[in-house]
């Protein structure tokens, strides 16, 4: 029973957290099907912050021309 629980909780907290990163994602003009990559257990949210963080934005790039 502790384990659906465990598991139950952090799919809530996952449909919780990927929702502001698919528009985070769709606002810097990246593919925002990116942000489910947060879905994967233990190295998916560093990743999928770290491509936020350190890919080149194409909305940002528009803006500045």
């Amino acid at each position: 029973l502790a384990l659906v629980a465990s598991i139950a909780g952090y799919v809530v907290f996952c449909a919780l957290m990927i929702v502001p990163l698919w528009r985070a994602y769709m606002r810097a003009g990246l593919a925002p099907a990116l942000s489910l990559i947060f879905a994967v257990p233990l190295a998916g949210p560093l990743v999928a912050l770290l491509l936020l963080a350190f890919l080149r934005w194409p909305a940002l790039e528009r803006v500045r021309r």
